[in-house]
């Protein structure tokens, strides 16, 4: 008999019960091209028009829906973000920020920031989001996340 496979799970300043421990199956990087450097991320699917991207990157970015992350632990996170962005996908939502803080107040890295990254590259959210960036200076700076999606399909 084989030892099972520890779980991944996200370092926090929370207690242990409060830590999330993702599980790897639905939370597989799905063909997204990441370019990234110190303080600035940008993930897009193949088969994302450049137009997008520059329009994430615009200094004159209007973003559809905001969503403020702040005082929430990665669990909660990981719970309703992906269902406040199908929300926003039916409601005809084109961009949205995302705003997680800097992480300034986590002992080594920005938590919120990352679990959000890895929730949008899901398997998931793949259908939904085109692409997602740090958001431009207006809108938060790394401090925020900016995120292109999908047109909803129209229901029969």
């Amino acid at each position: 008999m084989r030892p099972l496979k520890k779980e991944r799970s996200f370092h926090s300043v929370h207690p242990p019960e409060e830590r999330v421990v993702l599980p790897k199956a639905p939370f597989v990087v799905t063909s997204f091209h990441i370019q990234r450097d110190e303080d600035f991320l940008c993930a897009y699917r193949a088969d994302v028009a450049p137009i997008v991207l520059q329009h994430l990157r615009s200094k004159s970015l209007r973003v559809d829906r905001r969503i403020d992350l702040h005082g929430m632990t990665t669990l909660e996170v990981s719970k309703q973000l992906p269902n406040w962005i199908r929300a926003a996908h039916r409601e005809g939502a084109r961009f949205l920020c995302i705003i997680h803080g800097k992480g300034l107040h986590s002992q080594s890295l920005p938590l919120l920031r990352d679990c959000v990254w890895e929730l949008l590259q899901s398997r998931s959210m793949a259908p939904i989001v085109l692409a997602f960036a740090t958001a431009p200076p207006h809108l938060g700076g790394s401090g925020a996340t900016v995120v292109a999606i999908s047109k909803p399909t129209p229901s029969r």
